[in-house]
């Protein structure tokens, strides 16, 4: 057996392993507080993954094979981004406060090419979210382990040395299109209650 054949193994075997262990909850509809100080309104549909992925909390409208929102709150610097997957080479990707916007979208294209997935950056624009100047990145993915073809859109900012995001994927046809709207419209109403 060849080392990528046992590479694909391993990583298969861990994903089955963590899906054993998980459990989803219902996400109540409207404000939902991530964190002491990080809010937005959630719509309907939504469920919690158990497990984080990194220090990202995990949600799924349709299940995290089809559509994923990861969600970060007051990320610390040296918070590695990514969960570690046995047999992987690859260093970590660590979050540093000092990072500009540019760096930011790399660290976010570094967790997705983590596992082996392909990721190419769309777009990058200045925005403002959560009331904060932030960086917009749009981006499109083929997942390594089914060669499913994602777009996704993140939101991202550092304030007081600490990193929020929010980062929307989904399979590029029916489910993204689909869901946009809706995921936008929960993006757009996130907040941060100033210490």
């Amino acid at each position: 057996m060849s080392k990528y054949s046992v590479a694909k193994v391993v990583t298969v075997a861990f994903l089955v392993f963590l899906q054993a262990c998980t459990t989803i909850s219902k996400v109540e509809v409207g404000e939902q507080t991530i964190g002491e100080n990080f809010k937005f309104k959630a719509n309907a549909g939504w469920n919690k993954i158990s497990i984080p992925y990194g220090p990202a909390q995990q949600w799924t409208r349709e299940g995290i094979t089809l559509d994923r929102l990861l969600i970060y709150s007051a990320i610390q610097t040296g918070t590695t981004m990514h969960p570690n997957i046995p047999g992987s080479k690859l260093k970590p990707i660590a979050f540093s406060s000092s990072m500009p916007p540019e760096q930011l979208v790399e660290m976010f294209k570094q967790v997705f090419v983590n596992d082996g997935s392909e990721f190419t950056l769309s777009k990058t624009d200045r925005a403002d979210w959560a009331g904060r100047k932030a960086v917009k990145f749009e981006f499109s993915s083929v997942r390594k382990i089914d060669n499913v073809r994602l777009l996704g859109v993140g939101y991202a900012f550092v304030e007081k040395g600490q990193l929020y995001a929010m980062v929307y994927s989904a399979p590029r046809l029916a489910f993204y299109p689909r869901e946009q709207a809706g995921v936008n419209q929960m993006i757009s109403s996130a907040s941060l209650k100033s210490n």
